[in-house]
């Protein structure tokens, strides 16, 4: 509620117990407000936020793109990073260089992604495969993949209470490669991530900053295919539209060397029901070439480690 103090949490939260808590498993905390809520009082709320142990916040809700909010971006990521506190930017415009002025702006929204799962049909395989051409252009951008269950175009429903993603399983899992975000996150019910260990293990190994990225094939409005280079390792990922396909990928990116291939791809009957999906590992090197055989809205995810 932006018309509250957010500094006065409700009853409810201890945040002395939750900071607590965090720092004994060794993760920071992020903290959401809005944007109305934070101008009000900006330093002594960051002062506030900092002195608990945040790592960063997300400020949501500027709903504008005026000359007034463009400045207010600019303020805010002063502001924090005085503190040395991280920041994403939810409803607000694309960047065009801001991370570049102030990197502890980590990414920011500016794009119809995984929430709108609650409330619409909109984010199909071909949005979410163009976005990766358009918004993907501007900066970094928090889509919030690897909502589950996984749907068919047939079988997606709108549940606001248990969402689902339109497209397999592996398409949700390539968007974390795709998609380039220095914060990733994901939307999905733990209930239902706990379910999946082998996806939940990639992610952990994913980077969330590259030192390379090429685009081995792609092709606007059917697919595309991005490859992105840490350290010695490669990741691949691969989105596809409605149309099943099977495309060949020279491995010509990957160094001299031989590589050990983790692969998740579309399963057999992905077609039918989106959440199936294989693993396969083997050892490849730059002179080989893989087949991607997507089903309709599927994807792609190929983890190639130095041997």
């Amino acid at each position: 509620n932006a018309m509250r103090d957010i500094l006065t949490p409700i009853p409810a939260m201890n945040m002395p117990e939750l900071f607590a808590y965090a720092r004994e498993k060794h993760v920071g905390l992020w903290l959401w407000t809005e944007a109305l809520a934070l101008s009000r009082n900006r330093e002594a709320v960051l002062d506030s936020f900092r002195r608990w142990g945040a790592a960063g916040l997300m400020v949501d809700f500027f709903n504008r793109n005026d000359q007034l909010t463009v400045n207010e971006l600019e303020e805010i990521a002063a502001s924090a990073a005085k503190r040395k506190l991280m920041l994403m930017f939810h409803g607000v415009f694309p960047s065009s260089g801001f991370e570049r002025t102030w990197p502890n702006v980590l990414t920011r929204e500016a794009v119809l992604g995984s929430e709108y799962n609650k409330w619409s049909s909109w984010p199909t395989p071909e949005h979410n495969l163009a976005i990766a051409f358009i918004r993907g252009l501007s900066g970094p951008f928090d889509y919030e993949p690897l909502v589950l269950p996984n749907a068919t175009r047939e079988s997606y429903r709108v549940v606001g209470s248990h969402p689902m993603a339109m497209g397999t399983r592996c398409a949700e899992l390539a968007k974390y490669i795709v998609y380039a975000s220095p914060f990733q996150v994901i939307a999905g019910s733990p209930v239902d991530l706990a379910k999946d260990d082998a996806c939940i293990r990639l992610i952990a190994n994913i980077p969330t900053t590259w030192d390379e990225t090429v685009v081995p094939a792609a092709r606007v409005n059917e697919y595309a295919v991005v490859a992105r280079r840490k350290g010695t390792d490669w990741y691949l990922g691969g989105m596809n539209n409605s149309r099943a396909r099977t495309l060949s990928i020279d491995l010509s990116f990957l160094g001299e060397g031989n590589y050990t291939a983790r692969i998740f791809q579309d399963g057999a009957n992905a077609h039918r029901h989106a959440g199936d999906y294989k693993v396969i590992t083997q050892t490849v090197t730059c002179r080989h070439t893989l087949e991607i055989p997507f089903a309709p809205g599927g994807g792609y995810v190929a983890e190639f480690r130095k041997n």
